[in-house]
């Protein structure tokens, strides 16, 4: 074997800076330390002495043997570990690739939340004219509102007038009943006048009857009149109910709109 191809550990002053760049009991090569001399030592597995190189050769190869067994040593510990590492690379490989997909997912999001607020803000533009709208067709109902008020109080008078007529045809009727007794205690008189007095009366029933008649009509009517104000009532009720929960329900989502 060549010398300059063993590898061996010096412990010579003279070589002392140049083991330091290595490390301490490591196999340094003969490159680094330049040519052997008969002052050179090495710490395993024994001296060299003088000129006897060549005698020390069998442990020089026995110790080169050795640390390169531990090298070899070191290599299977290190293959295993680069195996690790690799494994690992690639599973933080797949994490960054996992990671990128969900970047480019949260883009699409973050843009599909943009164009939502893009149009919630011109929906939102859009609310002023609509309370607007709003806010008219509320004045509006008021007005109908007080018209309608105002045809009640005409129907209450109406009802009222009615009433008044009711009470002069029970009045009429009542002095005509007066009359009627009256005039069947007229006895005195002549069967003539009596006649005269039993068609009269006859003539006065009929008469008596027919303002019953129309009596029964008038309190027909009233009754109707009555059932009518009540149904306009109810009916006015419930379609100023109706259009007050509209307008509130309209306000409503419009406030959970804004």
């Amino acid at each position: 074997m060549d010398d300059a191809t063993i590898f061996y550990a010096v412990l010579s002053p003279e070589s002392t800076k140049k083991a330091e760049a290595w490390s301490d009991n490591r196999i340094i090569p003969i490159s680094v330390l330049g040519e052997a001399t008969n002052n050179s030592y090495i710490s395993k597995p024994g001296e060299l002495h003088g000129n006897d190189n060549q005698s020390d050769l069998p442990r020089l190869f026995q110790y080169v043997g050795t640390a390169n067994s531990k090298l070899q040593g070191e290599n299977d510990v290190l293959i295993p570990m680069v195996d690790l590492l690799q494994t690992a690379n690639e599973r933080q490989q797949a994490k960054i690739s996992v990671f990128r997909t969900e970047n480019v997912r949260q883009k699409a999001q973050i843009n599909k939340l943009r164009t939502e607020i893009v149009r919630q803000q011109a929906q939102n533009a859009k609310l002023p004219g609509q309370i607007t709208e709003l806010r008219t067709g509320n004045e509006r109902l008021q007005a109908q509102n007080s018209e309608l008020v105002m045809e009640n109080e005409q129907q209450k008078v109406q009802n009222i007038e009615l009433q008044g007529h009711n009470t002069e045809l029970r009045t009429a009727n009542e002095r005509q009943q007066a009359r009627n007794h009256k005039l069947e205690g007229e006895n005195s008189e002549s069967r003539k006048a009596n006649k005269r007095l039993h068609a009269q009366k006859i003539k006065l029933q009929g008469q008596n009857t027919e303002l019953r008649t129309a009596n029964k009509r008038q309190q027909a009517q009233i009754s109707k009149l009555q059932k009518e104000i009540s149904d306009s009532r109810l009916k006015f009720q419930q379609f100023q109910e109706q259009m007050q929960e509209q307008v509130q329900q309209q306000i409503q989502q419009l406030l959970d709109i804004s």
